[in-house]
């Protein structure tokens, strides 16, 4: 189990001005990414040299840093640990086996020192082991944490800047990001040798406590804080998947920081920085998405201070960078967490109607695919779990072009439906399945909840091509409930010209492998058949009566879906005959008697049975 140490926690409260984003992004980015540029090209070009190779070469390397700081032998005096450092200080590669004088090290106050630690970091943390394998080199690990732990013990009586210091956290930015080719499992034992993330967050507090002199240097290094703190989440995630476990109490505690850190970094306006948080955060809950009882509860304890509204707030910001998808994923993760979310988003989006564009330009843009699987996400769950937020979800993709003012609400209903059916006929067209595929689940919420009319006929077409889709069930699953809800309650949609495009991929359907399919199939017939007088001659025509009948006699899990379309197909006077044809009315018996067998029924085998007998009293 991966253990990351947590550091003791400290209270704090931060002095912040009244909330204002008019942040210079372009230059803190500018500065930010500097040190990030020069550490790169450093790690591009280093040689990973084996053990043998770099033994000498390391060795001289610190005898160069020992000598910078005093620590050459040559000093006298002694010293203990630093605050938060897990070993002693002074050299940690001695030839002559012994450990040598110690003194107190200079501070870490020039670029010096810094800089020469970039330099050894990146030619000599990651070696290769005895078995050829990629190893750390667990000695220059325990050096660099004891650095670092000394940086943040000395980090409030600061002067200036280090450059060093941002080269040193940009080549670790490199180490443990998705573009490295090391495994998750190395990548997440870097983190836990310097103590990742707590580290981050304690110097991240401290940043925000007490602000440096330089004010752009501390912007620049809480913002590369922030992005490596999102990797180490990002990481832990993925060290999940690997099947491993994860220190659950240094983890939870790191989210409750991490979202109090986040609500004062946009109060605080350093926006970036908090941008980077909203996107750490959105990865931290996705690590925790599938947990439930005392673990959920402390994910969702853990969140608690974060503010929804201040996150929303963060939409108002000029998107340069993909900062709204950094937003829209973290909403996108919190209502999918929990109920609580999905009230508070759509609360907040109510009183914020300024930001639907940026919601409508996420939909209809044509760059990351994410952002538009997001939006889709926390609009369905809005639909599906507060339906009085409606009118916000019509409000965004109903928007027409130019309407960017400060209410969105629209008084023309035909531009509104006009702009909405673009809207839809938009993402519907899609190249990602996934965007296609929550489209079909919004077209099937609207479908129940809006009053609107839509242009559905000119949706069909869309939805049918989703049922042809074969290779994707779950798109097909998706289409299948669109259609069910569009032919439940808007009646208007069940005309013989609908019916007799969608009835052949409907029957289709009926023979698939997958009873979810089936199941959803029997059901949209059956939806349909309530309102399309003339649709038993569809039914005759693709043989749905002999494809029931089989699926009749297999019973669960579709039995409650067959029972009910049999049903409703006696209630049809010109199916009566047929279904008398094919002595529905025996098998009907046949399923009875097996289903009375039972010692006890499930609701919708009772159902079934009540189902079945009526059918039974029209046919014999």
């Amino acid at each position: 189990m991966v253990g990351w140490t947590s550091s003791p926690s400290f209270h704090f409260h931060f002095h912040c001005g009244s909330p204002h984003l008019d942040l210079d992004l372009e230059y803190l980015l500018q500065c930010a990414q500097e040190g990030f540029a020069m550490a790169n090209s450093r790690a591009a070009s280093a040689k990973v040299p084996g053990p043998k190779e770099n033994k000498r070469p390391l060795m001289e390397a610190w005898k160069e840093l020992d000598k910078a700081y005093g620590l050459d032998g040559e000093s006298q005096g002694s010293g203990g640990k630093p605050h938060g450092s897990g070993g002693t200080q002074g050299s940690i590669i001695n030839p002559q086996g012994s450990t040598g004088s110690q003194c107190p090290p200079k501070e870490l106050t020039g670029d010096e020192e810094m800089e020469k630690m970039a330099e050894i970091v990146a030619n000599h943390l990651i070696v290769e082991g005895s078995n050829k394998g990629l190893v750390i080199n667990e000695a220059l690990a325990e050096e660099l944490a004891s650095r670092l732990a000394q940086y943040q013990h000395q980090l409030a009586t600061l002067q200036q800047g280090s450059k060093g210091l941002l080269n040193v956290l940009a080549y670790i930015h490199t180490l443990i990001s998705s573009d490295t080719l090391f495994p998750v499992e190395l990548r997440c034992s870097i983190m836990e040798r310097l103590g990742f993330p707590m580290w981050l967050l304690d110097m991240m507090e401290q940043l925000c406590f007490h602000p440096l002199p330089t004010a752009s240097w501390g912007e620049s290094l809480l913002y590369q804080l922030s992005v490596i703190l999102y990797w180490c989440f990002w990481n832990m995630a993925a060290f999940v998947g690997t099947s491993q476990e994860i220190n659950v109490d240094c983890f939870v505690d790191s989210i409750q920081r991490s979202c109090v850190l986040a609500n004062n970094l946009v109060l605080c306006q350093n926006s970036l920085s908090a941008i980077e948080m909203v996107r750490a955060i959105a990865c931290a809950v996705g690590v925790g998405d599938g947990w439930d009882g005392d673990q959920k509860a402390r994910l969702l304890s853990a969140l608690d201070p974060l503010d929804v509204e201040v996150v929303v707030s963060l939409l108002a910001i000029k998107d340069d960078g993909g900062y709204h998808q950094s937003v829209i994923a973290l909403l996108s993760a919190l209502v999918q967490l929990d109920s609580l979310y999905v009230q508070k988003t759509g609360e907040c989006l109510t009183h914020h109607q300024g930001l639907y564009p940026v919601l409508r330009g996420c939909l209809v843009s044509h760059g990351n695919h994410h952002a538009r699987v997001d939006c889709l996400i926390v609009m369905c769950k809005l639909l599906r779990h507060a339906p009085e937020h409606c009118s916000v979800v019509m409000d965004v993709i109903g928007l027409s072009e130019g309407m960017y003012g400060g209410s969105c609400s629209v008084s023309n209903v035909e531009t509104m439906e006009t702009a909405a059916d673009a809207v839809l006929s938009h993402l519907m067209g899609d190249q990602a399945g996934t965007v296609r595929l929550h489209t079909c689940k919004l077209i099937g919420l609207l479908a129940k909840i809006s009053k609107l009319e839509l242009n559905w006929l000119a949706i069909v077409d869309k939805l049918l091509m989703c049922l042809q889709c074969k290779d994707d069930v779950t798109l097909q699953e998706s289409a299948l409930f669109a259609f069910g809800n569009m032919f439940c309650y808007q009646k208007h949609t069940c005309t013989m010209g609908v019916m007799g495009v969608a009835m052949p991929e409907l029957a289709r359907l009926l023979t698939s492998h997958n009873t979810q399919l089936i199941d959803r199939s029997l059901a949209c017939i059956a939806n349909a058949l309530h309102h399309c007088d003339n649709l038993h001659q569809l039914l005759l025509k693709h043989n749905i009566l002999a494809r029931l009948l089989i699926l009749l006699c297999v019973g669960s899990p579709v039995l409650f879906s067959a029972s009910l379309l049999l049903h409703l197909c006696c209630q049809c006077k010109p199916l009566v005959k047929p279904l008398k044809d094919v002595k529905f009315n025996e098998h009907c018996l046949q399923v009875i008697q097996g289903l009375q067998g039972k010692p006890i029924l499930a609701s919708e085998e009772n159902t079934s049975l009540s189902l079945l007998r009526k059918c039974t009293k029209v046919l014999r």
